[in-house]
């Protein structure tokens, strides 16, 4: 049989603290937050901070924040030693937990989210923190900080706290970070407060186990003397929560029972200048379909976030700040509502504007299209359905001119001699520069050699512009568009009238066209391919406000 190392050696550790070595109360806190492979549980290390009012109360704390398994080993083995010599106990886990039918497991930062069957040898059970805590029964808390995750992992696992198995006299209280850690503030590390109701009196905080009526950790007889202008101070200072909040508290009471805290305050601000700007955009949850929104806002303003993925990098980051200087607001790199939302209304206000200028392009486009055609095309002939073909090649009539033009062609075969319109067929069966030129070459006043110059001028125009269409088709390529993406393309085309062709997610010759006319109604560069401007104009009208 398998034994778990951990176990093994708080067990030992156990047994060997004969001698009293200890005799004040001790707690063990941990603080996870920044895990590596898993999502991260937002101000998971809060109660670190709030563990130094537990040692201005004369308790003595150990414990980490962030703790990989080899700390988390380390911390519990320490506390595990001093347990059996203490008056009273405090255990405070904040992280991911999972939790099994017959026991719950707090994750180190360093987990790879390990199966049932190795979960026990890469996390800590808290089988094995309550058997510390029975030891000093109806002074013995456990306090489990998490977010309520309840995910089913795998089939025998699921994430969260569950219910663990409580040894009598132990005291289980289970609260979000910013609960959990006022209540080691306010109730553990005050003499006297209730911890039945403090649990009572706040929403969502849960607690188990050893519970008679007014059950405080410490006594009133143990309370410290309070200095209640130092004590008002620091919760108006708390409620400011900036930097210069925390050092006019520090110049003030630089010994003050608050000031190491204030300092981890005033450190965490100076590493992390936009640290509150950071917090506010968190607490937005934004999805990834408003982010890109939010990107799409910032790319019709010509801000430039290099992408409409819905990860907020650098290009991004970039591009918030580059806004916000425009509308002389602080440069943060993060969005708050108030900001969220103005830059969207921005947005929709531009891509409205785009789409009325469009519009507008259109009508002019269209009203010179069909004055051409009335010169041209109307009055019949060759030469008129090329002329038109070569100035608006996918004009309002070009299927028209196109479709006379074949008519014309299949009566010049049926005229032509057999020479001439064998070497006719020969060229269209190699449909290439050469071939036309080859017969212009044989047959330079032949039946088919005006369609056979305007072949070849296309050509020429085509290798002309080769280089360009190679860029426009890889930057198509570099959009990654799913089949899904391309069929809302060509629907959105066909609801514009531009006659997409069918709806497929297929890209063909009359999707090109689409494509191109819809470019050059919104003075876009003309290629017939998608790229990023391209895409922000067809879908810019998904632009809304995110918090009416």
């Amino acid at each position: 049989m398998t034994t778990n190392p951990l176990k093994l050696a708080l067990a030992g550790l156990l047994l060997a603290c004969a001698a009293p070595l200890w005799a004040a109360d001790i707690a063990l806190v941990i603080g996870n937050e920044d895990y590596d492979e898993i999502r991260d549980l937002r101000r998971g290390d809060n109660v670190v901070a709030a563990a130094s009012a537990l040692e201005r109360a004369g308790i003595d704390v150990v414990g980490a924040r962030n703790a990989d398994l080899s700390e988390l080993q380390s911390s519990v083995a320490q506390y595990a030693q001093m347990a059996p010599n203490a008056d009273g106990l405090i255990v405070v886990l904040s992280g991911r937990f999972m939790h099994s039918a017959t026991d719950t497991f707090l994750l180190p930062v360093d987990t790879d989210r390990p199966g049932i069957a190795r979960l026990s040898f890469n996390a800590l059970p808290l089988s094995t923190v309550l058997a510390v805590l029975s030891a000093s029964p109806e002074r013995a808390v456990l306090v489990l900080v998490g977010d309520g995750e309840s995910d089913q992992i795998g089939a025998y696992l699921q994430a969260g706290i569950g219910q663990p198995t409580i040894p009598e006299g132990v005291t289980i209280v289970s609260a979000n970070t910013r609960e959990g850690a006022r209540f080691m503030r306010d109730v553990l590390a005050a003499p006297g407060a209730s911890i039945p109701d403090a649990v009572g009196a706040t929403r969502g905080m849960r607690a188990a186990g050893y519970l008679p009526d007014g059950f405080a950790f410490l006594e009133l007889e143990d309370a410290p003397e309070i200095d209640e202008a130092e004590a008002g101070y620091w919760e108006l200072v708390q409620e400011l929560d900036t930097i210069n909040s925390y050092r006019r508290y520090l110049d003030r009471y630089p010994n003050g029972p608050h000031a190491d805290e204030a300092q981890q305050r005033v450190d965490a601000y100076t590493n992390e200048p936009n640290r509150r700007a950071r917090l506010a955009e968190e607490a937005l949850n934004l999805t990834r379909e408003q982010r890109q929104q939010v990107q799409r806002a910032l790319t019709i303003l010509d801000y430039r976030p290099r992408g409409i993925d819905g990860i907020f990098g650098p290009g991004t980051r970039g591009a918030i700040a580059r806004w916000q200087d425009a509308n002389n607001l602080r440069s943060t790199t993060y969005l708050n509502a108030a900001q969220t939302n103005r830059l969207l209304q921005q947005g929709q206000a531009r891509a409205e504007e785009m789409e009325a200028a469009a519009e507008a392009r259109r009508l002019e486009l269209e009203r010179q299209d069909r004055d051409y055609w009335r010169r041209t095309g109307e009055n019949g002939g060759e030469g008129n359905f090329r002329a038109y073909l070569e100035r608006y090649p996918d004009g309002l009539y070009a299927e028209i001119a196109n479709a006379r033009l074949e008519a014309i062609d299949e009566r010049k075969r049926n005229r032509a001699e057999r020479r001439d319109r064998r070497a006719w067929e020969q060229a269209q069966e190699l449909n290439s520069l050469d071939g036309y030129r080859a017969y212009l070459s044989a047959f330079p006043n032949g039946v088919f050699a005006d369609e056979a110059q305007a072949r070849v001028r296309v050509y020429e125009e085509e290798a002309a512009n080769a280089n360009a269409l190679a860029r426009a088709r890889a930057e198509e390529d570099a959009l990654g568009l799913n089949p899904v993406t391309r069929q809302l393309v060509e629907r959105r085309l066909n609801a514009l009238g531009l006659k997409p062709g069918r709806v497929d997610g297929q890209f063909n010759e009359r999707t090109r066209r689409a494509i191109r006319r819809f470019q050059d109604r919104r003075n876009l560069q003309v290629t017939g391919y998608l790229n990023e401007p391209t895409m922000v104009r067809l879908l810019a009208g998904g632009i809304i406000s995110l918090f009416e």
